[in-house]
Formats: C-alpha cells, sequence, structure tokens
C-alpha cells in the first residue's frame, strides 16, 4: 500500500500546481462563458424547433402545458376558497333560516 501512496503523491505534486493554475486562469472562465453561452443559444433553437414540430402535429408544447398547469392550479386554488366560503355561510343544522334563505338574524348588502 506504500508503493500507491508514493505513487499517488508524486502525482499529486506534479499535476496539483498545474491544474490550480489552469483552474485560476481568465482563459478557462473565459472559455466557460462561451461554452454555456453557446449551450443556451442552441438549447433555445431546439426548444423552438421542438415546439413547432409539436404544433405541426397538433400536440401541446412544454411551454403549453406549463401554462395549462398553472391555470388549472389557479382554478383549484379558487374552488377551495369558494368551498370554504360557502362552508363558513352554509347555515347549520338547527339555525333558523329566513324565506330568501339567508340565517336569520343577517341582514343583504
Amino acid at each position: 500500500m506504500g508503493v500507491l501512496r508514493d505513487i499517488y503523491n508524486r502525482i499529486e505534486e506534479t499535476a496539483s500546481p498545474v491544474a490550480s493554475g489552469l483552474a485560476q486562469s481568465e482563459e478557462l472562465g473565459e472559455a466557460f462563458a462561451v461554452v454555456a453561452g453557446i449551450h443556451r443559444a442552441v438549447r433555445g433553437r431546439v426548444d423552438q424547433l421542438a415546439g413547432v414540430m409539436w404544433r405541426s402535429v397538433n400536440l401541446p408544447t412544454a411551454t403549453d402545458v406549463q401554462r395549462m398547469r398553472n391555470q388549472l392550479g389557479e382554478l383549484d386554488r379558487e374552488v377551495r376558497l369558494l368551498t370554504l366560503q360557502l362552508q363558513r355561510n352554509r347555515p347549520r343544522a338547527g339555525d333558523e333560516v329566513t324565506g330568501d334563505g339567508e340565517p336569520a338574524g343577517q341582514e343583504h348588502d
């Protein structure tokens, strides 16, 4: 095991300064920025083409599905709020109800 450790230490002593200098170089940062920009541009174009393809066969795109999910979530929330409001306003068993369906003692606005 000592031989392997010595080999590892020698490799680390040789490679560490080179790797450290490379990792801290301005060129590497610029290269990463360029690659990230290219990736974003290609990804955007692929998404556009996929959208055209999906629409050509009359299917929703990922953006369409996300928009529908958001609308469904908003509707679900609204239904829950309306349900709670109805439960609060519903007369309880034994409560006296007037002719207009309102609990006795409540006035109209």
